[in-house]
C-alpha cells in the first residue's frame, strides 16, 4: 500500500502539474495542452478538489517516506 501511494504521488508530481504549479485532473499527465483530455474538454486544472486531492497524495507519500506515524503532532 505504501508503494502504491508513493508511486501515485511521484506520477502526480512529475506528470500532472501545470506550468503555473497547479495539478490537473489526470494524475498520469499531462495536465494541460493538446495531449490532455481534461484540458481539451475545458476542465480547468485549478479546480480546488483536484488540487487538494493531489496535494494530499503527495503529502501522504512524503509522510510514509519519512516514517512519520503520528499524524496528530
Amino acid at each position: 500500500m505504501q508503494s502504491l501511494i508513493y508511486d501515485a504521488a511521484v506520477s502526480i508530481y512529475n506528470n500532472a502539474r501545470t506550468s503555473d504549479g497547479y495539478y490537473g485532473g489526470f494524475w498520469s499527465g499531462p495536465a494541460e495542452g493538446n495531449q490532455s483530455i481534461w484540458y481539451i474538454k475545458g476542465s480547468t486544472p485549478q479546480q480546488c478538489m483536484t488540487t487538494g486531492t493531489s496535494v494530499m497524495m503527495i503529502t501522504a507519500a512524503a509522510l510514509l517516506e519519512a516514517g512519520v506515524d503520528n499524524y496528530l503532532r
